[in-house]
């Protein structure tokens, strides 16, 4: 074989692999985009409410989101055991850690919405120390976000169990259909029913609700052949797979939760500088 028959078929494979890799990766990078856009669409509808509103949405999301991104300490560990048996051809491992990630989501997501639940008030006058009437309207909008921390853990883990089956494609409509349910129900319990800026966050959670049932049939009739019983049989805890996932999951979590700590603490200096004007235009 000659050295430019060599060279051809070297970069014909180089962009095979490379057209593989976009295809598998677009779908993810637009839907963290699209993950993204739930608080953007919120706090475009709530800054209609008024300022202080919208300051309220501001400094709630940058709070909100420091909790959210904990979700990692589940799915990254995730990504990397479920993807490798999946690579090595072992379903049964795929179905054991699936099933495993899943009720690890359950247990860490509901233990952090209690927690947040019970505390959004004084999470918020710790961290933000806002007058009085932001700090009325972050709290109505912080605690309804906060019981949907649940949801948010169980979506995570659930779309990297289908990304790391090769399946990129279908987390992507899922969520871009909790977006648009999003934006059509933010307007209709705000304005329509009258909620003002908790009717915002109860749009969201309601969202997140829809996304995490949807996406959780599919992986049921994808990976344990629409057998529900497989799937509770699945979620167990396995000390040792647990620690596995989370020894994995933690340091991903650290490094995930800086840059929104970095994002929160901004906002408490803009509004100790600049008040809920300032706050609202950030």
């Amino acid at each position: 074989m000659g050295n430019n028959t060599l060279n051809d078929l070297t970069n014909k494979k180089f962009s095979e692999d490379i057209k593989k890799i976009f295809m598998l990766s677009w779908p993810v990078m637009v839907g963290m985009i699209l993950q993204s856009l739930l608080g953007t669409v919120d706090t475009y509808f709530i800054s209609k409410l008024g300022t202080s509103e919208a300051a309220a949405a501001g400094l709630s999301n940058s709070a909100s989101a420091v909790i959210f991104v904990m979700s990692t300490l589940v799915s990254a560990g995730t990504v990397a055991l479920v993807s490798r048996s999946y690579g090595e051809g072992n379903m049964d491992a795929v179905k054991k850690f699936s099933g495993e990630s899943f009720l690890l989501s359950a247990i860490f997501g509901t233990i952090l919405s209690i927690i947040c639940y019970l505390n959004t008030a004084n999470i918020i006058n710790m961290v933000f120390k806002p007058e009085p009437t932001v700090a009325v309207l972050a709290e109505q909008y912080l605690s309804v976000i906060f019981l949907g921390t649940i949801f948010v853990f169980l979506n995570s883990a659930l779309r990297t169990i289908l990304q790391s089956l090769g399946d990129t494609l279908t987390p992507l409509k899922v969520f871009g259909v909790a977006n648009i349910i999003n934006a059509i129900l933010d307007p209709f319990f705000m304005f329509t029913l009258n909620l003002g800026i908790k009717g915002a966050a109860i749009a969201t959670v309601i969202s997140m609700v829809f996304s995490c049932i949807v996406i959780n049939i599919i992986i049921i009739k994808k990976l344990y052949n629409s057998s529900i019983s497989q799937f509770v049989l699945s979620t167990k805890l396995d000390f040792i797979n647990s620690m596995r996932i989370l020894k994995i999951g933690v340091w991903a979590c650290l490094q995930q939760v800086a840059r929104p700590i970095t994002g929160m603490l901004m906002f408490s200096l803009i509004y100790v500088v600049g008040g809920r004007e300032a706050t609202a235009a950030f």
